[in-house]
């Protein structure tokens, strides 16, 4: 199979979204990561003033940074309880169910910039990926800034168990030990449907307890995704903000594009 299987990735994916977990845990997010800062920062013209798409908001994380720089926010989610916690949370805000591959309700060049932070373009398959950026493009003006994140498929723990590859010992590796364990029902479910490529890959990680498919790409292979797509001036971060052209250290990295 020269792929996941998109509906055995979507079904495991969206149910962890959607889930009871997700729901009490991203509510209560509220930090920016190092390289959001620096990123958020770096970018403000192309945010302050301008019109955003937040996608994947998650129960609201980056959207009370977002939304007061914006002279327009709007965010969006493809759970429905996330989307419904983060429009709680921000009821003065527009805060809608949506799926990024599917952006029909936005008109083309509606937005300045599209934000799709904390990996969350990882949680769909490869062939939805390039209808992904495309929609993002679609909608943003020309020049427009796209800036998300993605797991590094170059990292150099990629498809480790915690207990695999020299790891440094300490309580950490013990816990992490023990969870992997304690999830193994999980990764017997969905290690089946495990895809491995040169430049990229879906795998099942640690991301909520083994219960998901997770998509890894190397820097290379997602510059050339973006471009694809139509992006240009692409640019790699690093988890500090500094500007790289691939981190093997890194679990994920950032980028940023223009509309071209």
């Amino acid at each position: 199979m020269s792929h996941a299987h998109p509906d055995v990735q979507d079904r495991a994916n969206h149910a962890s979204y959607t889930g009871a977990d997700a729901v009490r845990h991203y509510p209560r997010l509220s930090h920016l990561h190092p390289a959001e800062k620096v990123l958020f920062d770096a970018y403000d013209a192309d945010l302050r003033g301008r019109t955003v798409l937040d996608i994947g908001v998650g129960g609201g994380r980056t959207t009370g940074h977002l939304a007061p720089l914006a002279r327009e926010y709007v965010g969006l989610d493809y759970s429905p309880a996330l989307a419904a916690a983060t429009a709680a949370r921000f009821p003065d805000l527009r805060i809608e169910e949506g799926d990024v591959r599917d952006l029909r309700r936005f008109d083309d060049a509606s937005f300045d910039a599209v934000i799709f932070s904390f990996n969350g373009l990882d949680y769909i398959g490869h062939d939805d990926r390039a209808i992904a950026l495309r929609e993002m493009r679609r909608v943003l003006r020309e020049g427009g800034l796209l800036l998300l994140s993605s797991h590094n498929r170059d990292h150099l723990r990629f498809h480790l168990l915690p207990w695999q590859g020299r790891p440094r010992p300490g309580r950490s590796v013990l816990r992490s030990s023990y969870a992997a364990w304690r999830a193994r029902a999980n990764r017997r479910r969905l290690r089946v449907h495990e895809v491995i490529r040169p430049t990229w890959a879906v795998i099942n990680d640690d991301a909520h307890d083994y219960s998901m498919l997770t998509y890894y790409v190397g820097a290379d292979e997602s510059r050339n995704q973006l471009r694809a797509a139509g992006f240009a001036d692409i640019a790699t971060f690093d988890l500090a903000g500094d500007a790289v052209e691939r981190d093997d250290r890194a679990v994920w990295l950032y980028y940023t594009g223009r509309a071209a």
